[in-house]
């Protein structure tokens, strides 16, 4: 076995507004927690896309119930767009910000965002279409 990235996590000061967020930006489906484990926490098992597309699924979880993750130090990912100029505006309208934009040659345009919990991620139109 590889030392592949599997999964994500967020963390989320108000479940049901950092779930609106990322549904209504890049179309994430979230189902509640469920299991023995579960019972411990608040969570969210997220799912990115359909199963013949390459990518990782993740869990959005209660930062006052877990505050031993995506505190000061986090994991930053990127997630792959078709258009950044409309990505950037849905982030926007959902409650999130662009703290940064630029361009490489190489590998197409870049911004970095922040959701509606201050969590900063990557969004990422590749021209190598």
């Amino acid at each position: 076995m590889g030392n592949r990235v599997t999964s994500f996590e967020i963390g989320a000061e108000d479940g049901p507004r950092a779930k609106k967020f990322y549904q209504s930006v890049f179309g994430w489906e979230f189902e509640k927690w469920a299991g023995k484990e579960a019972d411990d926490m608040t969570g969210w098992m997220i799912k990115t896309g359909s199963e013949a597309e390459p990518g990782i699924e993740g869990v959005l979880l209660l930062r006052s119930e877990n505050p031993k993750t995506g505190q000061e130090k986090a994991f930053f990912c990127t997630i792959s767009v078709a258009d950044l100029d409309a990505t950037i505006k849905k982030i926007e309208q959902a409650g999130g910000k662009i703290l940064d934009k630029m361009e490489s040659e190489d590998m197409g345009r870049f911004a970095s965002a922040e959701d509606s919990e201050g969590n900063k991620f990557g969004i990422m139109e590749s021209n190598k279409k």
